[in-house]
């Protein structure tokens, strides 16, 4: 079995903690931010070309030096009444995410609903307002077995079958969240698709511990995040994106682009298209990772890879291996095309 000395742990938090002051627990991230929509922004429910989505994402991190760090998440979105509401929908979600870091298996789980409502606005409608909203149940689990504290120690080893003496349980309390978004769309011509949204997460600042009487809060989240895409030919077309997050004193910034590549008539909804990408990852405040993607786009499914190369200081560690990232989504249709009343297709997250 495999202990974690709490000298050694005490150490590595105050390493984290210089470099990331007053940054507390931090959330999980994807370097496919836009593959993981509910996790981005709740007002990005629903917003896709067609009736239902199915996402599932995988991310391992740090396995090359450590016990990696390993996220799971999964939605399922369904619009509504874009057979009835003229230009207008209703769109509603369900996500969970599992995320477990370190020798000490940290676990986070999550289970959220949200739910956001689309508004076309202007004389074409071309351009649209979206308000999200999510709420969910958070909850934590650490394995205590992995755990060994200086009363433990017996003057020559340390003994994990002697009382710690220590009052930390397994699991924290469920704590309930509640998150905001909004995003703005916008389809000045056929070539030109964008959209910019801003959410905040955490809006309570959910209190979670291990240890019973604890005021530690979650801090709050503030995401700020845009993307497009703009036809450079037929065959040809740009998606670029950025993401900005802030959370307690930690920040990060994502941004760059996939180069896609229409292997058939560009029809949004039965697109064909292969797309090779790059971006950088800037946090607190220095260059962190180079992360290089791959995408498929057939028919209504969408799979993306990614590496994460990194740069940061831990490269001598890490030996420049970052994370590997896999995502799947699944577009599907319940209505034909002809009673679809949307005025403009949402643009390729």
């Amino acid at each position: 079995m495999k202990f974690l000395n709490v000298r050694l742990f005490i150490i590595i938090q105050l390493a984290l903690s210089a470099f990331n002051f007053n940054a507390g627990a931090q959330d999980i991230h994807f370097s496919q931010y836009n593959s993981s929509p509910l996790t981005l922004n709740p007002a990005l429910t629903g917003f896709y070309s067609g009736d239902y989505r199915f996402t599932f994402n995988y991310r391992s991190q740090w396995g090359s030096f450590t016990d990696s760090y390993r996220t799971l998440a999964g939605s399922f979105e369904l619009t509504t009444m874009k057979s009835r509401m003229k230009d207008d929908y209703l769109g509603i979600g369900i996500q969970f995410f599992n995320d477990k870091a370190g020798e000490v298996e940290l676990s986070t789980n999550m289970v959220a609903l949200s739910a956001a409502y689309r508004k076309a606005l202007g004389y074409r409608k071309r351009n649209a307002l979206i308000l999200g909203v999510q709420t969910g149940l958070l909850k934590q689990r650490i394995n205590t077995g992995n755990l060994i504290f200086d009363s433990q120690y017996n003057g020559i080893t340390a003994d994990p079958n002697q009382p710690s003496g220590e009052s930390i349980t397994g699991a924290s309390n469920p704590a309930f969240d509640l998150n905001v978004g909004l995003l703005f769309h916008s389809a000045p011509s056929r070539s030109f698709n964008f959209y910019l949204g801003g959410a905040y997460f955490h809006l309570l600042e959910p209190g979670i511990s291990f240890i019973t009487g604890s005021d530690y809060k979650l801090s709050a989240k503030y995401v700020a995040h845009g993307g497009a895409k703009i036809e450079l030919s037929d065959l040809l077309n740009l998606l670029p994106s950025a993401m900005f997050v802030k959370q307690g004193g930690a920040w990060q910034v994502n941004a760059g682009t996939y180069l896609q590549f229409v292997l058939n008539d560009d029809d949004w909804e039965d697109l064909t298209a292969f797309s090779i990408g790059a971006w950088t990852r800037v946090a607190t405040p220095m260059p962190d990772a180079l992360i290089f993607g791959a995408r498929m786009d057939y028919w209504h499914f969408v799979m993306s890879l990614t590496y994460d190369v990194n740069i940061s200081p831990l490269n001598e560690v890490s030996r420049s291996r970052g994370a590997f990232e896999i995502s799947l989504m699944y577009m599907g249709e319940f209505i034909s095309r002809g009673q679809r009343r949307i005025a403009i297709p949402c643009p390729q997250l």
